[in-house]
């Protein structure tokens, strides 16, 4: 058996916020480059609102997001594909 292991060298942190790729999605059709859902709660009520973003680094399954996202965003990471621009999404803890 054969086995690679990476251990963490306490280095730097990202530079930019990470995502699972799930999350990662087309933008809407004729537009080209990539998007992710951001979950806004106007009113309280939380849905789904697709941002284009611009994709940095892999790193195993997540992938960094360079431009069109901040640390501490909730993004939409299961069921990205299914969401719909303003549309009710449910938040699972």
């Amino acid at each position: 058996m054969i086995a690679t292991v990476t251990v963490a060298d306490g280095g730097p942190p990202p530079r930019h916020p990470a995502v699972p790729l799930t999350a990662v999605v087309r933008p809407e059709s004729g537009s080209s480059g990539y998007a992710v859902f951001v979950v806004e709660e106007p009113g309280g009520k939380p849905v789904a609102r697709r941002r284009p973003v611009v994709l940095g680094d892999v790193m195993g399954n997540r992938i960094e997001v360079a431009e069109g996202l901040r640390v501490g965003e909730r993004v939409v990471v299961s069921g990205a594909t299914l969401a719909l621009d303003g549309r009710p999404v449910r938040i699972i803890p």
